[in-house]
């Protein structure tokens, strides 16, 4: 293909638009992407016509201006052109043009090609305005932000020269990695080299040296064309602080209760050998070791054993609980009869219930033995018959009962009480706990016989719960595996 041949296979099959006029501004040649351009159907009908039949006048004196420079000149030039036609709208082109010579290196004229750049101009407007919201955004949050390239921060906030202590023209161009203690350099170029998103914290260094705590996460993003991360910046020294208050609040806190947990060990212990001799010498006056008592005389010591035996089991309770927060307390399991076991306690409680008017059922069917540390269950469900008859009206009900179940067997006390309010429930199997403090005037107790028993359960793989409606009453369970 010869070259001219070449030469118009290109001009005619291009989009863009090319043009010659002469020295008169008439058009001498346009190649078929010009009839788009003016709105022409055939070459022809442009060939021998002037700008001024195609064009707006607006147009018009910046076409001529840069003819007669190029024909003065012969420099080329090249500009952006935008003008409203009734044939394509509101268009922006890009024309570039040149002189056009004769043989003789004479101008004849000039020639233009015209680019039709509408589209790209809408674009970079919206990139512009899309990264002036960006840049409105991250100047209006409280966090700082850097965008960097491999580490060197090529855009930053206020924000974040002010955290940092920089002028935010020296901000820009440091090497990110730079900015934090010697430590951490490595650890920085690594997340940066790894594209890591996972937030992290450093110790930065201000411009005069000093240190703080900062989270860091980033996010890979174009910027201009590249391949950059957008870095937010948190000063979290406040935080770091609390964090440190915290653990130091919770170490002494654990010392408290350490201290706390021995003491009430250490009392519970000594409580015991005296409460030991004031019940055993008051049941010896009971029996009439030291001799007759009167009817007075009788109730007055009748009072000490009962209150000796309440005190024993507050002290039992105490010395439960300090063996269990200091670990030392260990289960003995063996195989137990639970439905012997489940009835015998059941008629101890029989005295209780009826000074109290109260009825107390009692349905247990045919057991298998299972495995279990018997004290500590008859401990479990004494707990609970006990916190029934406590707190069921005279004229009430207490049902014991117990479901055999092919993996565990489980274990209820149900009354017709007073019930609990549901916010209460949560928390009643929790250590010192109290519904109130009126009912524990009334009735008694530690607050740690819930607490005791969801432990010895526990210990044993059950569990246990609670079911209450206020005014309908109560029904407290636990379970025990079968293999515990």
């Amino acid at each position: 293909m010869g070259n001219e041949h070449l030469f118009r296979a290109i001009v005619d099959h291009t989009t863009d638009t090319i043009t010659i006029k002469d020295l008169a501004g008439r058009f001498v040649y346009a190649n078929p992407g010009a009839l788009a351009l003016v709105g022409a159907e055939r070459v022809e009908a442009i060939v021998g016509k002037t700008d001024v039949d195609f064009f707006p006048p607006e147009a018009i004196a910046l076409i001529a201006r840069t003819d007669a420079e190029v024909v003065a000149s012969g420099v080329p030039q090249s500009y952006e052109i935008s003008f409203n036609s009734a044939f394509w709208g509101e268009k922006t082109h890009l024309t570039s043009k040149f002189p056009y010579y004769d043989e003789t290196g004479e101008i004849q004229g000039v020639v233009a090609v015209v680019r039709d750049i509408t589209e790209l101009k809408r674009t970079e407007l919206a990139l512009r305005d899309s990264e002036e919201r960006f840049r409105k955004l991250v100047e209006a949050t409280f966090d700082g932000v850097a965008i960097h390239d491999a580490g060197v921060i090529i855009e930053a906030n206020q924000a974040l020269a002010d955290m940092f202590g920089y002028p935010l023209d020296e901000l820009v161009g440091l090497d990110g990695p730079s900015t934090a203690a010697p430590e951490y350099h490595a650890f920085i170029q690594e997340r940066i080299s790894t594209n890591d998103t996972r937030p992290y914290e450093v110790e930065a260094l201000r411009k005069d040296g000093t240190r703080f705590a900062v989270e860091i996460v980033s996010r890979p993003a174009h910027y201009h064309g590249r391949r950059v991360r957008v870095s937010a910046f948190r000063d979290i020294t406040e935080r770091k602080a609390l964090e440190k208050g915290l653990v130091l609040q919770n170490e002494r806190l654990r010392e408290l209760d350490l201290m706390k947990n021995n003491f009430v060990g250490t009392v519970s212990h000594e409580l015991r050998t005296p409460l030991t001799t004031i019940r055993g010498y008051a049941e010896l006056l009971e029996d009439g070791v030291g001799g007759e008592l009167s009817d007075t005389q009788h109730g007055y010591v009748q009072q000490i054993v009962e209150g000796a035996g309440r005190l024993e089991r507050l002290v039992d309770d105490l010395l439960d609980y300090a063996r269990m927060e200091a670990g030392a307390f260990r289960l003995e399991p063996r195989e137990v009869d639970l439905a012997r076991m489940v009835a015998d306690v059941g008629l101890a409680f029989e005295p209780q219930a009826r000074e109290g008017l109260v009825v107390l059922e009692l349905a247990v069917p045919a057991l298998a033995p299972l495995e279990a540390d018997p004290g500590r269950v008859e401990q479990v469900l004494g707990n609970l018959i006990g916190n029934a008859l406590k707190f069921t009206s005279p004229g009430g009900r207490v049902a014991i009962a117990v479901q055999d179940g092919e993996a565990a067997v489980r274990i209820m006390v149900t009354d017709n009480g007073e019930g609990i309010e549901a916010h209460h429930l949560p928390l009643l199997f929790d250590r010192f706990y109290q519904v109130d403090a009126g009912t524990t005037r009334r009735v008694g107790g530690t607050g740690l016989g819930l607490a005791i028993s969801r432990a010895l359960v526990e210990a044993h793989g059950g569990e246990i719960g609670v079911e209450s409606t206020p005014g309908a009453g109560s029904s407290f369970w636990f379970t025990l595996p079968r293999g515990a």
